[in-house]
């Protein structure tokens, strides 16, 4: 663990890391990230999106965003197949 990272620059690492690991022994097999409100991050689902990697966030129910210089509220029960731009 480095501790000069933040905590999502952490997780993403071992994400990658978690990544290569499977591929290596199987690039067939399809890797599923399951993570707590920790990685209620929209930039960070948008990094694990780039890479095509599947994940499933639990997220704050009442989270807030800016789009387009507007406030937007999202609700969990929306996030259910969202394409993070």
């Amino acid at each position: 663990m480095d501790v000069s990272l933040t905590h999502l620059q952490e997780l993403s690492k071992r994400c990658k890391y978690i990544d290569l690991e499977i591929k290596s022994y199987d690039e067939n097999k399809e890797v599923v990230h399951i993570i707590d409100r920790e990685a209620d991050s929209v930039l960070f689902m948008r990094e694990l999106q780039e890479k095509n990697s599947l994940f499933l966030i639990r997220v704050k129910d009442n989270a807030k965003v800016y789009w387009d210089e507007k406030q937007c509220e999202i609700k969990q029960k929306n996030l259910k197949r969202v394409k993070f731009r």
